[in-house]
């Protein structure tokens, strides 16, 4: 695989920067230190709707196809996108777990 230039390293830094920003922003609601208001609770609800379809949507696109391969990166299957995703959201001390855990 050819080195990427300059320019294409600095676009993917700007890309990986912006989308690290929502993140940010998602993470700052979620620890925010004062008094949520009712508008604070509507708009974690709508987040967590927004992370889960963005969760689901990785998982959807790097399912197994013919030959045990992920059909997005061609990797075998469970590809290393769809290990690091099983790692975070299966993790004893997260709350996807807790919450299953609870309902059950």
């Amino acid at each position: 695989m050819p080195p990427l230039t300059p320019a294409k390293a600095e676009a993917f830094r700007f890309l990986r920067d912006d989308l690290f920003l929502h993140l940010d922003e998602a993470e700052f609601l979620a620890q925010k230190c004062e008094q949520w208001v009712e508008e604070d609770v509507d708009q974690a609800r709508r987040l967590i709707a927004d992370l889960v379809v963005t969760i689901r949507t990785v998982l959807f696109e790097h399912q197994a196809v013919e030959f045990d391969r992920c059909r997005f990166c061609f990797r075998p299957w469970p590809c290393p996108t769809v290990q690091a995703i099983h790692q975070v959201v299966k993790a004893p001390n997260r709350e996807f777990v807790k919450l299953v855990e609870r309902e059950a």
